[in-house]
């Protein structure tokens, strides 16, 4: 508990709360943080068991830590078809880089040049 606590920057008070299902104060940021620290969706953590189709976390986060790394500038909505990808990419399995992150932005870019 007093981890779980440190590793969200909350109280061991707060997370006892949530343990015992008093949830009303707990912030979207932190449940997708929980999740990930559990190694469980979001879905998983606020419905208490396992659902198909549920969005992976972690999945997530590494798919935007990629894009961030490969495009500091990159307009919001071209970085978010960029995340979006990425995370279809991991979902599947494929592991995923900046460099193809990049092909695919520019080949994007390309397409949308020509439409």
């Amino acid at each position: 508990m007093s981890e779980m606590a440190r590793s969200l920057g909350v109280t061991r008070a707060a997370v006892s709360k949530w343990e015992k299902a008093d949830t009303a104060d707990i912030s979207a940021v932190n449940i997708a943080k929980a999740a990930m620290l559990l190694g469980c969706s979001t879905d998983e953590l606020i419905l208490g068991k396992k659902t198909s189709g549920a969005l992976r976390v972690d999945l997530l986060m590494k798919a935007m830590a990629v894009v961030d790394e490969a495009f500091k500038q990159l307009p919001v909505d071209e970085k978010a078809r960029a995340v979006a990808k990425a995370y279809g990419m991991l979902v599947r399995g494929h592991e995923v880089d900046a460099d193809f992150i990049t092909d695919d932005v520019i080949q994007s870019r390309a397409t949308g040049l020509t439409e």
